[in-house]
C-alpha cells in the first residue's frame, strides 16, 4: 500500500510541479537559446565558472549522490532525526505485519 501511494503521490508531483532552482531556470534557457541561434559559446552565469567536466551527466550524479551523505554527517542532529524516523518506520511495518497475526491466532479472525 505504502508503495502504490508513494508512486501515485511521486507521479502526481512530477506531473504538477514546475521547476523553481534559479540555475537550472537559467540553465535550461540558455540551452534553448543555443538551439535558436546556433551559437554553441553560450554558457549560464552559474555554469561559467564551472570546467566542462564538472558539467557532465556523470558529475552532476556523482554530486547529488554524495550531497546527502555529506549533509548527514555535516551535522549532529541529522543522524539523530534519521535513527528516530527509522525506528518509527520499523514500529509501523512491525505493527501492520504482527497485528493480522495476532487476530487470526488469537482471536480467530479471518484474514479479510
Amino acid at each position: 500500500m505504502l508503495l502504490i501511494a508513494g508512486s501515485i503521490f511521486t507521479i502526481g508531483f512530477f506531473l504538477a510541479n514546475k521547476e523553481t532552482n534559479h540555475s537550472v531556470l537559467i540553465r535550461h534557457k540558455t540551452n534553448k537559446l543555443k538551439k535558436e541561434t546556433g551559437r554553441t559559446d553560450l554558457r549560464s552565469a552559474y555554469d561559467a565558472s564551472k570546467s566542462p567536466k564538472e558539467l557532465t551527466a556523470s558529475a552532476v550524479l556523482a554530486s547529488g549522490v554524495a550531497r546527502p551523505f555529506r549533509m548527514i554527517f555535516s551535522s549532529p542532529i541529522l543522524p539523530i532525526l534519521a535513527i528516530y524516523i527509522s525506528f518509527l518506520f520499523s514500529l509501523v511495518f512491525l505493527i501492520f505485519t504482527t497485528v493480522t497475526g495476532v487476530y487470526i491466532k488469537q482471536y480467530g479472525w479471518e484474514p479479510e
